[in-house]
């Protein structure tokens, strides 16, 4: 088990919150997935899937990077137990909201769900995270991926730089 293993910095993550080859016919169901792994894993409560929902309709998580479209959802911290990154690959593109643009979406293959317990730590996350978006060819490696394990190591080696 590498739950306890951390990344940009205090955050939890290791296979066990890496969902792979999710099969999703929305974006909440996408979101639902993920809350439940992050729930089973203990690092939510029982209400941050619908706060998690309820947020991403407010404030839209979805980019459009040359790559490939990405969402990363992420609510308040009182619905959180530990810090923790849970990453989705999709196994078909789902629509999410575009962030900044109400009015439009963005089909996307991967999510990096986040459960912050310091509002301060989320930019630095978010920068760690678009660091990671810039180089070409990285969000399809990541894609590529066979194994929750492999796509764990994969993203750990791309944070690290």
């Amino acid at each position: 088990m590498n739950i306890e293993q951390k990344v940009l910095g205090e955050m939890c993550f290791g296979e066990e919150l890496v969902v792979l080859d999710l099969a999703a016919a929305s974006d909440l169901e996408v979101l639902d997935q993920m809350a439940a792994r992050m729930l089973a894993e203990g690092m939510v409560k029982e209400s941050y899937a619908a706060a998690i929902k309820k947020r991403e309709s407010v404030y839209a998580t979805g980019l459009e990077l040359p790559e490939m479209g990405i969402a990363i959802p992420h609510t308040d911290p009182e619905h959180v137990n530990t810090p923790a990154l849970c990453l989705g690959i999709l196994r078909e593109p789902v629509s999410f909201g575009a962030m900044g643009m109400a009015d439009q979406r963005v089909d996307v293959r991967v999510v990096f769900m986040l459960s912050i317990k310091e509002p301060h730590a989320q930019l630095k996350v978010l920068q760690a995270l678009m660091k990671v978006f810039q180089e070409e060819g990285r969000l399809t490696a990541l894609t590529a991926c066979a194994t929750p394990k492999e796509a764990a190591d994969k993203l750990r080696e791309l944070l690290a730089g």
